[in-house]
């Protein structure tokens, strides 16, 4: 890693619109949940790199998956899940780290290898933007050096935000514990960074990251390929 840099996986949320019966990162993808495929990149990009899940709906399933395959990836418990924002889970995992950054990641986002290497081992703030594909993107407005200047429901165009930022952990910290883009905003601009991803929404989204992941994994082994 470039940087002093730790991970936070956001998987608190009751995932209704997929209507799965369990959270979203234990939903499975390609034979394995889509959890599984997020910790794995992770560790062959840097097997040593520090990550920190923080569950809420079902939690004991989540803690219970970790602990029989991830045994080293420590669980923190969002007990407020149902009034909170992702940013209150993105709070209480920064918390227990001691890292400079903190890289932000959605329990229901899918980034191919070389996306998700750009994160781990680049430099400085980012905010991550992928072509709109959401029924409900948060769209971005991008400056004449590639940085975002604007969010927000309103803002047209091809691009929406992905929902990953690489931020210091001291703002991470400064952060209500609502939704992240609100408290994004007083921090703009931030440079973008284009990843190709897959969110995971409803059952149109679970079908297409099915498709999308078998081109670049290999099933048998269990490991990204690309």
């Amino acid at each position: 890693m470039s940087d002093s840099l730790a991970v936070v996986i956001s998987a608190a949320g009751l995932g209704s619109r997929l209507d799965y019966g369990m959270p979203k990162c234990l939903v499975p993808v390609c034979g394995q949940p889509l959890i599984f495929w997020q910790l794995t990149a992770l560790r062959q990009i840097d097997p040593e790199i520090e990550v920190v899940v923080v569950a809420g709906f079902q939690s004991s399933r989540v803690a219970g998956y970790l602990r029989q395959f991830f045994p080293t990836v420590p669980v923190m418990l969002n007990h407020r899940f149902r009034s909170t924002g992702t940013a209150g889970s993105l709070v209480l995992g920064a918390g227990i780290l001691e890292t400079e950054w903190v890289l932000s990641l959605d329990g229901d986002l899918l980034l191919d290898r070389p996306s998700l290497n750009e994160w781990v081992n680049g430099h400085g703030a980012q905010l991550g933007v992928s072509p709109k594909t959401t029924r409900t993107p948060v769209g971005v407005a991008l400056d004449e050096n590639a940085a975002v200047v604007g969010m927000g429901f309103d803002i047209e165009g091809d691009l929406e935000w992905n929902g990953l930022i690489r931020l210091p952990r001291s703002v991470v910290l400064d952060f209500n514990d609502q939704h992240v883009f609100p408290n994004l905003l007083k921090h703009l601009p931030l440079p973008a960074l284009l990843s190709e991803t897959v969110e995971i929404d409803d059952p149109d989204d679970l079908d297409r990251a099915e498709v999308w992941l078998r081109g670049r994994i290999d099933e048998e082994r269990g490991r990204w390929t690309s």
